[in-house]
């Protein structure tokens, strides 16, 4: 058989140029540096890592979606760093708020549809590890370094992590165990301060309880806490566990609910009820809104509640005690014990069906930044994961010291648990905390009870 020399090399040419024109398309495309990742996120204004603005340009992207827990009105601080975000990149974001009960059933038919129109997800420990599982979120180890996680709240590394990997950046936390006192009430049972050990909570709950007028019907409680809603009851019991050095996820990553010191701390909480009554009856039913309308309104001397509360209840515009208010650590169980701090965490992830992952990817690396965590902490008081935010002059100077000096104290000493199904757990853990408040069971059945029907639920 006779061949064509000129026609076959003529051939190999062409699929040379094709190679070689497929291989400069290739490594033409920019990668973005994400390194050194500290300096970069712990500076006053964030700058972009090398290559991230070719690298977006390249993928087309002019806008980017990310879906947003409630309306926009209620977070300033996410607008604002909506706009910075654009301004780095050319990029528009278009937040899309939902209210929380119907986020998880709109992102997953998004994912389950694998469509693009979402890029970043909003996320909690109710939703994590499950869109986690399910694989509805882009991994983001790239994004921490030992450095880049030596610049944040300790037990952010362990909350975060499923199995081994990371697909989140932390938001904002929230301090959920801040306790809030009225001076002047206290003032006048005789109290210098705030309790600093639960011994000395109790009594002073037993001594603010009182009927001012004499008819029979107490005017203001020493206390009141959540037993209801979808997260405030499980949050008040693991908040009074973690002070006894509970925690709910053992070291072997099963769940338990019926430890001994989740036990005593439901009980006491039942005898806060119904042996002491120093808190209303209706705490079975209350979320953290009740408590807080309570407390504004001269019904109860003492709770214990979000760091984020402090804004409102000082803001002399909207609060009519703004001057009677005074903020402290939570109390702990014994003097000398653990003073944990029940932290809760909002998480921003990138969806894995996202068509401008570049994008989505500056918006986590931006977000977990010194300068979106101050944005969120002056603007809407939510605390920082990130302790840089801690030393910058303008939150020192923005925000009151008293304030300041308890987030500061909280952050020492931090749990924040995450496991899957977490939601679910949740309301069998309120609905039987309720069932040992109303006295249908003991705090021992109660417990027992959820933790088998969780354990059922888990297999």
């Amino acid at each position: 058989m006779v061949f064509n020399n000129k026609r076959i090399i003529g051939l190999l040419i062409c699929i040379l140029v094709i190679f070689l024109g497929i291989s400069v398309i290739s490594f033409a495309k920019t990668t973005i540096e994400w390194g050194p990742i500290a300096p970069r996120i712990t500076a006053q204004e964030y700058s972009l890592p090398q290559g991230a603005k070719e690298a977006i340009e390249e993928s087309g992207a002019k806008k980017i979606v990310a879906y947003n827990w409630g309306g926009l009105e209620w977070d300033p601080a996410t607008v604002k760093n909506g706009e910075i975000f654009t301004d780095l990149t050319g990029v528009d974001i278009e937040f899309v708020g939902l209210p929380d009960e119907q986020l998880y059933p709109k992102l997953q038919a998004i994912f389950l549809a694998k469509s693009p129109a979402v890029d970043i997800v909003p996320l909690d420990a109710t939703l994590y590890v499950a869109f986690v599982k399910a694989g509805w979120l882009e991994p983001l180890d790239f994004l921490w370094t030992e450095e880049a996680w030596e610049q944040f709240s300790p037990g952010l590394r362990k909350s975060i992590e499923v199995d081994g990997r990371v697909y989140c950046v932390p938001q904002v936390s929230r301090i959920l165990t801040a306790l809030y006192y009225r001076p002047s009430i206290l003032k006048a049972a005789g109290f210098d301060g705030p309790p600093k050990t639960w011994a000395e909570f109790d009594e002073m709950a037993k001594k603010l309880t009182v009927d001012k007028d004499g008819d029979g019907v107490i005017d203001q409680y020493g206390f009141a806490f959540s037993g209801g809603g979808i997260q405030d009851g499980a949050y008040t019991l693991m908040t009074n566990m973690y002070l006894l050095g509970e925690k709910i996820v053992q070291d072997d990553g099963s769940i338990v609910f019926n430890s001994p010191g989740a036990v005593k701390a439901l009980d006491r909480l039942v005898k806060m009820r119904n042996e002491w009554k120093v808190v209303p009856q209706s705490v079975t039913s209350y979320q953290h809104g009740d408590t807080e309308d309570l407390f504004r309104g001269g019904k109860v001397a003492m709770i214990i509640e979000p760091t984020s509360f402090y804004a409102d209840i000082t803001d002399k515009e909207q609060s009519s005690i703004a001057d009677d208010v005074g903020i402290a650590p939570q109390p702990v169980a014994v003097e000398g014990g653990p003073s944990t701090s029940n932290l809760e965490i909002n998480m921003w992830g990138v969806s894995r069906f996202s068509k401008y992952k570049e994008a989505a990817y500056v918006w986590c690396d931006y977000y977990r930044s010194r300068q979106a965590a101050v944005n969120e902490i002056i603007m809407e008081t939510n605390e920082p994961w990130n302790l840089s935010v801690l030393k910058d002059e303008e939150v020192i100077n923005s925000l009151k010291t008293d304030y300041l000096n308890v987030v500061k104290e909280s952050l020492k000493d931090t749990k924040t648990e995450i496991f899957a199904d977490q939601g679910m757990a949740y309301n069998i853990v309120i609905r039987e905390i309720q069932n040992a408040l109303i006295g249908k069971k003991t705090a021992q059945e109660a417990l027992d009870d959820a933790q088998a029907e969780i354990e059922k639920k888990l297999k």
